[in-house]
């Protein structure tokens, strides 16, 4: 047996993680934080007990094993999957910033760890990673997706909603500012951006409620919140990208300028 002493013939992790079956994760939580991080830097074990452990570790991480964790995210030779979950536990550390903006991190690394990165980048509240964000929030591929929707939503949490608007009703974009940098990018990636003009525009003859009123709604309204169909009613989404949505039946509707 390895002289390890966050190991016992009862509680080992490799025992905790086996290869034919899924882990307890239950139990490997209960295993000390100094053991799954000593684990989880060591590159003799695989990488999927390594990563078990690092998911282990959320809330709890040793302050005196983070640098050993931050070179794992860094080193290329680690498997995509590890280092996403570590990014994923540490991407809030002061240190990743100058590492997560460098350009190999967007056009060099692994498919799947660029995503983890803007990911990332978003956590630590980086506006300038809100454009590419918003295109990976509508990734036709749900793991992507919800890699943007998370990153979109750290960003709101970081700096409120007024700083970028995606509708969950198709590819449609809009902000505070229709000169925004941000307007070129997500225009080629296939958004249509939703200028101040358009946003302003009336629809008529809805058969929705909102805020207890049946009233003509614009278009910014309509396209950045979201229709609750089992309530009949339009409702202010908490984030940009809410977890669930759907439109409920309207009349057909009319257009008319804005007064």
């Amino acid at each position: 047996m390895p002289d390890r002493p966050w190991y016992s013939p009862v509680t080992g992790i490799d025992d905790l993680i086996p290869f034919d079956r899924p882990h307890d994760g239950a139990a490997l939580r209960a295993v000390d934080a100094d053991g799954l991080a000593r684990y989880a830097t060591d590159p003799a074990h695989s990488w999927f007990r390594r990563r078990a452990c690092v998911e282990a570790l959320a809330g709890r991480v040793p302050e005196q094993h983070v640098s050993g964790l931050l070179a794992v995210i860094r080193d290329g030779r680690e498997t995509t999957e590890l280092r996403s979950a570590l990014l994923d536990l540490l991407g809030d550390r002061v240190e990743l910033p100058p590492w997560l903006r460098h350009p190999d991190r967007t056009d060099g690394e692994r498919y799947g760890l660029r995503e983890a990165c803007l990911k990332a980048r978003g956590v630590q509240g980086d506006r300038t990673a809100t454009a590419r964000l918003a295109v990976l929030a509508a990734e036709p591929w749900q793991r992507f997706r919800l890699l943007g929707e998370a990153g979109l939503d750290a960003l709101v949490g970081r700096h409120g909603l007024d700083s970028l608007f995606i509708s969950t009703l198709g590819p449609f974009a809009g902000g505070p500012a229709d000169d925004s940098p941000v307007r070129a990018v997500l225009e080629q990636a296939g958004f249509r951006w939703i200028d101040e003009a358009t946003r302003g525009v009336l629809v008529t003859g809805l058969c929705v409620y909102c805020f207890g009123d049946r009233e003509p709604l614009k278009v910014d309204t309509l396209l950045f919140y979201w229709q609750d169909q089992a309530g009949g009613s339009v409702r202010r989404t908490e984030s940009v990208t809410p977890p669930g949505h759907s439109r409920c039946r309207s009349q057909p509707a009319s257009w008319a300028p804005a007064r």
